[in-house]
């Protein structure tokens, strides 16, 4: 009969006692979670006579089936749950109670009622005719990821297109960090000459997002002026690429390890190269005087890739040999008492460095197809004599935009690159500009994409004014999520001698006939993708590698495989 009028109490998972399991309701003033959550407020602890709680210690109250004014908020596990342990996530609201600053973790927020402005605790009536509220957030924008609050009208964007960008944002190519060049990493994309977006949200400054520059500047015209528009295809200006927009570069880093093979004993002991009687080192051949010269200036005087050479397939860029030495014994004080190999110090073998012979020279060819630039090399593995035995090597490759590369914007519409036109037959304005980029009106009324059409407008009225736009574009201000945004940013592109609503009077820049149609165009901030034709092309030819035992082709792309159709 008690279990069914208690709760448990419980402390990092240890049993404490019971409690009467009315004190878990949400809607009564005397409710236990909200009598300890007072307690960690310092003022409200000392007036009431009582130690103040520390502002880690979070405070769980699980209801009841029943025992709750909110139907949905049922607990698995009823009770008063108190956690105090370290590494828990934690994140500050603000309490409606003391009116300060309180912490709390991710159990308990399930069953908080927390407003995210003020104006919902006023607009709700049921949360306050119940009083549910007793939390506030610091600021609405704590309700979004750090992704989403880059995002420029955030509330005018349906949320699938908001998620698009999340998951975008983090496969665009930018500036990840400003030690690239001590840095070896495997695989590395980086925009050459990336811009601080005109239209910006408050956010972006204090997450210092110009120091890590993602996007770049373009002048969008929403337009079908061409055949290779459609299906979210976008048609660029090839001018604005030769001048270096979207411009990139992937670094690509491998270990060269002459001795790999030879590590492999099968024993389990640990290749030890003072003591092997062969093994392989870089090392640059000095030809005999009866020789003719080498092209070989990829390789520097260690044998080693030079520093800023340029690879092509079948290029040398590289040479090793192999190098036999043996133990000269005779050459050592013999001592009855000890292995006369031995070292009386470090009882390591020693080697005589007057018996090693330097034979077998082979050069080193760089078999890939896409040409690169060797940015860095750093020996990994050297021997007591100064042989090199390993090196890792960095390389840069340039990749400029091509047909089939992908961008999007900040709002979710992403198209690959379709053709690359040139400038004189793009079309242009009365003052001469000409579109960087060219995107399907077809991509707008399905998607309702309504913040792009918002940049476009407040991008060319930043380009206009010199200034950045930020409060307006950003989450939960007046000015963004008012209905007549639109028209803040209309009345003063007005003022500036242009159309009300962003549209302009364009001209053919094929047959110089002004377009019948007036085209909405403005300033906004593109993407570039990492996903590149260059990484995802597949070809092979007739007489490919395959397979000895069925005579099929090989699978893979590295390997020239093939690719399985009709399976």
């Amino acid at each position: 009969q008690e279990s069914r009028t208690l709760a448990t109490v419980t402390l990092d998972g240890e049993v404490l006692g019971y409690i009467d399991r009315r004190q878990l309701q949400d809607r009564d003033d005397d409710n236990i979670g909200t009598w300890l959550r007072s307690l960690k407020d310092k003022q409200c602890a000392a007036h009431l006579g009582l130690p103040a709680l520390p502002q880690c210690l979070e405070i769980c109250c699980i209801p009841f089936p029943g025992a709750t004014a909110d139907p949905d908020a049922l607990g698995v596990y009823p009770g008063l749950v108190l956690f105090t342990t370290p590494g828990r996530l934690m994140r500050p609201v603000k309490s409606l109670v003391t009116g300060a600053v309180e912490h709390i973790g991710t159990l308990e927020q399930v069953y908080l009622h927390i407003a995210c402005t003020g104006k919902d605790i006023v607009d709700l009536p049921r949360e306050r005719d119940l009083k549910l509220f007793r939390h506030i957030e610091i600021s609405p924008v704590a309700t979004l990821s750090f992704v989403s609050s880059m995002i420029p009208f955030f509330g005018h964007n349906p949320s699938p297109r908001n998620l698009f960008q999340c998951q975008m944002a983090k496969q665009t190519m930018g500036i990840a960090n400003i030690s690239s060049k001590q840095r070896f990493d495997n695989k590395a994309y980086d925009l050459r000459q990336p811009q601080r977006p005109l239209v910006v949200t408050e956010q972006h400054w204090g997450w210092g997002m110009d120091s890590h520059p993602i996007t770049t500047n373009t002048i969008v015209a929403i337009i079908s002026y061409a055949e290779y528009d459609m299906e979210d295809a976008v048609v660029i200006n090839k001018s604005s690429v030769e001048r270096g927009m979207f411009a990139a570069d992937v670094t690509k880093t491998w270990t060269l390890d002459l001795n790999f093979d030879l590590k492999k004993t099968g024993t389990g002991a640990t290749w030890n190269p003072n003591t092997a009687s062969v093994y392989r080192c870089f090392r640059k051949r000095t030809l005999n005087a009866e020789e003719k010269p080498r092209a070989v200036d990829n390789v520097d005087d260690c044998g080693l890739p030079k520093k800023g050479a340029e690879l092509k397939d079948g290029t040398v860029y590289f040479e090793c040999c192999e190098v036999h030495h043996t133990l000269d014994v005779d050459s050592m004080a013999v001592d009855e008492d000890r292995d006369p190999g031995l070292d009386p110090v470090s009882k390591l073998p020693r080697v005589a460095p007057c018996c090693k012979d330097y034979v077998n020279h082979k050069p080193g060819r760089y078999t890939k197809s896409e040409r690169c630039f060797v940015e860095d090399v750093q020996p990994i593995e050297v021997t007591e004599d100064g042989d090199v035995l390993a090196a890792v090597v960095r390389v840069r490759i340039i990749r400029n935009p091509v047909i089939g590369d992908k961008f999007s914007s900040r709002h979710g519409q992403k198209g690959t690159l379709s053709m690359l036109m040139p400038a004189t037959d793009m079309p242009f304005s009365d003052s001469g500009m000409t579109p960087d980029l060219m995107i399907n009106p077809h991509a707008f009324p399905s998607r309702m994409t309504v913040g792009m059409m918002m940049e476009l407008v407040a991008g060319k009225l930043a380009a206009m004014t010199g200034r950045f736009i930020a409060h307006e574009s950003s989450a939960w201000n007046a000015e963004c999520t008012s209905t007549n945004a639109h028209e803040l940013l209309g009345e003063q592109l007005a003022r500036l001698g242009f159309d009300f609503y962003g549209e302009e009077t364009l001209y053919s820049g094929q047959t110089g006939e002004q377009l019948f149609a007036r085209i909405f165009i403005g300033c906004c901030a593109y993407q570039r993708l990492r996903h590149m034709v260059m990484d995802k092309w597949q070809v092979r030819e007739k007489t490919g590698p395959v397979d000895l035992t069925t005579l099929q082709p090989l699978k893979g792309r590295k390997r020239g495989g093939g690719i399985k159709v009709g399976e």
